[in-house]
Order: structure tokens, then sequence, then C-alpha cells
């Protein structure tokens, strides 16, 4: 949780290993909806309005979300992923650190303080 934001999150399975003086964690979530979709004509609205709109983003989004509130404890993410389950049947899927090569987070740590502001 973050109280600064008023938001909080919790993911399935949360490793963390000790290497040295480095706290690392790696982040697993897992969903059981029987249709995982990993395109879309729609888009989100800023500041992801370069992402499509659908599950997978939303999730990769959302476990990001997860690793930026752990990267404030001090954390360092190693690996991020999503496992879909439907019936018998698991695939583990690696999920892009959008945290590494964007401010995609920031972005919406500012939108939502503005929310929070209004």
């Amino acid at each position: 949780s973050n109280e600064n934001i008023m938001m909080s999150g919790q993911a399935d399975y949360i490793f963390i290993e000790t290497v040295g003086n480095i706290r690392y964690v790696d982040i697993d979530d897992v969903k059981s909806n029987e249709k995982l979709t990993t395109s879309s004509r729609n888009y989100f609205l800023p500041p992801l309005q370069f992402l499509e709109h659908h599950k997978f983003n939303v999730y990769t989004i959302q476990i990001n979300f997860y690793g930026w509130m752990l990267e404030q404890m001090g954390y360092t993410l190693r690996n991020l992923t999503l496992t879909h389950i439907v019936g018998q049947q698991a695939t583990v899927y690696p999920i892009v650190n959008i945290l590494k090569n964007t401010n995609i987070i920031n972005l919406m740590i500012d939108v939502r303080k503005t929310q929070l502001v209004a």
C-alpha cells in the first residue's frame, strides 16, 4: 500500500532473495480468466494512450505497479511474471519491466495525485 497516492494492491506470489546487500524481489501474479486478450482496437487514456487496452496490458501495468511499490520499500526488481491458468493448464508469461524503460509509473502517479487534489 502507498498512502501518498492512496493505492494498494496484492500480488499472488512475492519471492525475496538477499544477495550480498541487495534485496531482490520476484513477482508472479496468477489469473484464471478464460481468455487472456493480447490485442485491441482501443487504447488507454493518457498518460498511457500509446498502449492498447487489453487484458495482458492491464495485468502488465498492475504487476509493474506492485513492483514500483516494492521498489519504494528498497527492493530491487528481478523477475515479473503472469501465470495464466485455464482448467489444468498453466502458462507463465514474462512481464516487461516498464519501470526500467520509461516513466509510465511516474506519469500514472502524477495523474493520480492530480485526481486526489481535485
